[in-house]
């Protein structure tokens, strides 16, 4: 990518509504984690019981695939009709997350 000069930092951000939504949900994500695991002590998944979860950053390319990883799984998917409700929202380890998306 080619930097031009009057731009301090390359054009690799480009804000359309849907990377908006996207960051709102990763957002939501994390707080939910986080009031989780203040409630229960630690995290473990909703579907194996795998535990203690860690929460990575977004931004933390170590944890982006690790088998501790804490993520939101919502019960009934955003894609099938779910609502972004805690009602409808697990703490799940990757790798049971990752699953459930391929089925």
């Amino acid at each position: 990518m080619q930097q031009m000069q009057d731009e301090p930092f390359p054009a690799i951000w480009s804000d359309t509504p849907a990377k908006r939504r996207r960051w709102a949900l990763l957002q939501s994500s994390n707080r939910f984690l986080r009031s989780q695991e203040a409630a229960m002590g630690s995290l473990r998944c909703h579907y194996c019981g795998t535990g203690p979860l860690r929460i990575y950053s977004w931004d933390d390319s170590n944890g982006r695939n690790a088998p501790d990883k804490a993520t939101t799984d919502h019960v009934i998917p955003l894609s099938r009709g779910g609502p972004d409700s805690p009602d409808n929202t697990v703490v799940s380890c990757f790798p049971c997350n990752q699953r459930k998306g391929v089925s």
